[in-house]
């Protein structure tokens, strides 16, 4: 079933102008569509006409409002390929994680995170999300040796695109990551992470 277009909606209706996001995102989005579709399929014509690669600019700010909508149209793109929408969003999260990763912060980011324990690399989760968003808390806490959770608020990203960046982002280096959300309003959850291994 098809994300919520109401729930866009009210997303967008809670942004403010001041909040921004890197062209990055949008872009790293747009290319994961381009890899479950057909070059000719007309939703992924769509977002390109929308989107084009020459109008966004990597390291400049953009209005989340326009992210949202890019977002919502890459989920509905891809739902038939992942199954379900809220697979969809992990999926876009893992994406926009992974080009995260090959870009020069991102290489930075690993080289730090090198051989550090997934609960480390937790608590660099919200300056690594400060890096490429100019919105929302979020903040980090221990539970024990393989438990911990990110709580987030004042993001405008579904819960569900949260665990997929954070599945990829605390498991570079090896370990298995799972996530579950706990969600308690729009723009206000918790991330419950744990890892094995």
């Amino acid at each position: 079933m098809p994300l919520d277009r109401n729930e866009l909606r009210a997303r967008i209706d809670m942004t403010r102008s001041s909040d921004m996001l890197r062209g990055s995102v949008f872009r790293a989005l747009v290319n994961e569509v381009e890899r479950h579709l057909p070059l000719e399929d007309q939703r992924l014509l769509k977002l390109r006409k929308r989107y084009d690669r020459g109008a966004l600019a990597d390291l400049f700010n953009y209005p989340v409002s326009e992210w949202l909508e890019v977002l919502w149209d890459a989920v509905d793109a891809v739902e038939p390929t992942f199954g379900s929408a809220d697979t969809a969003l992990r999926e876009m999260g893992r994406a926009v994680a992974d080009s995260f990763l090959s870009s020069v912060v991102g290489r930075l980011a690993q080289s730090i995170g090198a051989n550090k324990k997934p609960m480390e690399m937790l608590f660099h989760a919200p300056a690594v999300y400060a890096s490429g968003a100019s919105y929302g808390k979020r903040t980090p806490i221990r539970l024990d040796d393989r438990h911990g959770l990110l709580k987030i608020r004042e993001d405008f990203a579904p819960a569900d695109y949260h665990v997929g960046m954070l599945q990829k982002g605390l498991g570079i280096n090896g370990h298995k990551i799972l996530c579950k959300a706990r969600v308690y309003g729009l723009c206000e959850y918790d991330i419950e992470v744990e890892w094995l291994g």
